[in-house]
């Protein structure tokens, strides 16, 4: 049945793939349809920024944290050489053995008054170590819960939350603003942080996809031509700067760690928020 007919060639191939392959701008547009509409309404997109302020300190060890470094701080002791100041300890040792001893004339030794031994060092360190007091891990915010500071919960992360309205209601979100024609969403994201936090604030935004997901329908009564909103997240690290609610595009805003999160947000957008959160 098969007899005379002959493979077809690479290039052959090549032609037919493109052929049956849609182009890439049908796939966009494609795509653009199924994001934007359903039915006879369409969806409102969003670009939102999950601004997070990076941990200023170490986090507090846990129990079993705490066990492992105090076998690997002993592991490492028993197998490290003897540092300087360990070396000094025995050759002060043997100065003082040999000063002790009877055959000690005094001719080859210096003033053994003059010489500051490591011992003396060590008692030097020691006296100014115990005039140094380290600075408390939990600060005056954490003891007010100032949630508009930066300088509570250091051991931690933090995201910014803004409560902006929404219909009647003021509703706690992430920075979030429409998309506009002409602009990407990332380029979206951008504009919504400098619109709700003001201009002194500086971060860097993680890639040109977005990290996160979210979508919700707006009430009956405002579904008249948008059946609701899809938000897309941006993960986005705080520089410098801070928050300052010259516009009115946020009521208010308040810094808050991934547990407090659902104190709040909503449960489904807690959720699709915690998608996507690193800690």
């Amino acid at each position: 049945m098969w007899k005379g007919v002959k493979p077809l060639g690479l290039a052959t191939f090549r032609v037919l793939q493109r052929q049956l392959k849609p182009c890439r701008t049908c796939v966009q547009i494609q795509l653009s349809n199924q994001y934007c509409t359903e039915g006879s309404k369409s969806w409102q997109l969003m670009g939102a920024v999950c601004l997070e302020r990076y941990p200023v300190i170490t986090q507090d060890l846990t129990p079993t944290e705490q066990k492992y470094q105090d076998l690997m701080d002993e592991l490492e002791l028993e197998n490290s050489a003897l540092s300087e100041h360990e070396v000094q300890l025995l050759q002060d040792s043997a100065r003082l053995a040999r000063l002790q001893s009877a055959d000690y004339d005094g001719d080859d030794d210096e003033d053994p008054s003059s010489v500051l031994t490591a011992a003396d060092r060590e008692d030097l360190a020691t006296e100014e170590l115990s005039q140094f007091t380290p600075a408390n891990r939990t600060t005056e915010a954490d003891e007010k819960n100032d949630t508009k500071s930066l300088e509570r919960k250091l051991a931690e992360k933090l995201y910014l939350l803004v409560k902006c309205k929404v219909g009647n209601d003021n509703v706690w979100m992430m920075p979030q603003g429409q998309w506009q024609n002409g602009e990407s969403i990332r380029q979206t994201a951008e504009r919504v942080l400098s619109t709700h936090c003001g201009s002194s604030i500086e971060a860097r935004i993680f890639g040109n996809a977005p990290h996160g997901f979210f979508k919700y329908k707006f009430p009956n009564e405002s579904q008249a031509q948008e059946f609701g909103a899809k938000v897309f997240f941006y993960r986005a690290r705080l520089q410098a700067g801070d928050v300052d609610l010259s516009s009115d595009e946020s009521k208010d805003y308040a810094w808050v760690t991934n547990q407090e999160l659902p104190k709040y947000l909503t449960p489904k957008y807690t959720k699709a928020v915690q998608n996507f959160l690193l800690e």
